[in-house]
């Protein structure tokens, strides 16, 4: 392992973070499974590598990769000024993964779509135009939230999430409500309805942004409207500002071009 050993094999301290830890030690340990440091630094090819051998172990033995960009913000966020108590992290985690089993990702969409389709079509926006505009999207096929000129901008963990469910990484690091995301509730459904439309799987979650990969293949059109109303309806910005005609059509054909999606918000 690269800097520190995995969280659980005994050389972490649970109950509190010691002081004078990292930020990247105390996120490992938060995340309470095993994790390996890819230093700030590193090449875009060497994460990917490092990335898709561990995607392929975790899908053998029933865990979920997950790629985390650290940040003293994150790490704030998740911990807080008191320290950190891994007892009442699991605890949380538990009544999470116990509230959210009915939750309907394709319902939570289509409400939340259709509230903010309204509500454009008040401000003069044409739905007609906006969800067939006709532009064409660009192929997104590599991370990119914590990559700069081809490398890793931060460090980054890689956790080894101990959940056969791909949507409750959101569990082990729920950034809902973080700057202006939504809650952790809907980022779990919608997570999972999209694993179930095309196999998509949370691959990096961080400080106001989230990507997903998809293993198995693009989605087709008609499925990749739907997901994109879905990016829209917990992230409106990923259409209005992060496509060059801001409409939900370009983001569908973005999707069924790419095998790497992202999400970023803002407050």
């Amino acid at each position: 392992m690269d800097a520190f050993q995995y969280a659980n094999s005994g050389n972490m301290t649970y109950g509190g973070s010691r002081m004078g830890r990292s930020p990247s030690e105390t996120l490992a340990e938060y995340m309470d499974c095993p994790c390996r440091l890819i230093p700030a630094g590193s090449g875009i090819n060497d994460v990917n590598q490092k990335y898709l051998s561990v995607l392929r172990y975790c899908m053998e033995h029933g865990s979920t990769p997950l790629l985390i960009p650290v940040s003293d913000r994150l790490v704030s966020y998740l911990v807080g000024g008191m320290g950190l108590n891994i007892n009442q992290v699991r605890q949380s985690r538990r009544s999470m993964l116990w509230e959210m089993n009915d939750a309907s990702g394709e319902r939570i969409v289509a409400d939340s779509y259709q509230q903010k389709a309204k509500y454009m079509a008040y401000k003069g926006v044409n739905m007609n135009d906006f969800e067939n505009s006709g532009m064409p999207g660009v192929a997104v096929n590599c991370f990119s939230s914590f990559i700069s000129s081809g490398r890793t901008n931060c460090d980054v963990l890689l956790a080894q999430v101990p959940t056969g469910n791909p949507w409750e990484a959101f569990v082990w690091l729920p950034i809902g409500g973080l700057n202006g995301a939504p809650d952790n509730k809907q980022l779990v459904a919608v997570s999972r309805r999209w694993n179930e439309l095309c196999g998509a799987v949370p691959a990096v979650i961080g400080y106001g942004v989230a990507e997903y990969f998809v293993p198995r293949g693009k989605p087709d059109r008609q499925t990749a409207m739907e997901i994109a109303k879905g990016h829209f309806a917990i992230c409106p910005e990923r259409a209005l500002c992060m496509t060059q005609s801001h409409t939900v059509s370009e983001l569908a054909d973005t999707l069924t071009k790419s095998c790497v999606w992202y999400i970023g918000w803002k407050e």
